[in-house]
């Protein structure tokens, strides 16, 4: 399952808003668990994230965030 049918599979469920973030890379991001600069926010938090083993973060990358685990990248939002 990749991360646009796991969030479809939650949204059907009538839990998309339950853990589930967006936002984006740090642009300064180049290796290790990045930071995130999410929705709605103006700056970047110190915390770090794991991402899933598939995805190979890049910074500015738009990413969703489940329970605090980067799920990969994304085109487009529910």
């Amino acid at each position: 399952m990749n991360e646009k049918e796991f969030a479809k599979e939650v949204k059907n469920k009538g839990q998309a808003t339950v853990g589930l973030k967006y936002g984006t890379i740090d642009p300064v991001y180049s290796s290790g668990k990045p930071r995130v600069l999410f929705d709605g926010e103006e700056t970047i938090g110190q915390k770090t994230y794991p991402y899933l083993k598939w995805y190979t973060p890049v910074a500015g990358d738009r990413v969703a965030v489940f329970s605090g685990v980067i799920l990969g990248d994304v085109e487009f939002e529910f």
